[in-house]
């Protein structure tokens, strides 16, 4: 990723904490899954009454 933006992999490093410390995780994996988890997994919809 360094190399195609042409800049340092310390400055590659950094933005990968940055983008896991607002995220509030602290791997790529757990970063992944909650990024799954919060826009693709199905969410369960409410339960609809009858009256």
């Amino acid at each position: 990723m360094a190399a195609e933006l042409v800049i340092s992999p310390h400055t590659v490093r950094d933005h990968v904490k940055t983008v896991f410390a607002k995220t509030r995780v602290s791997s790529r994996g757990e970063l992944v899954a909650r990024l799954f988890a919060e826009n693709y997994w199905p969410h369960r919809e409410s339960p609809v009454t009858s009256g």
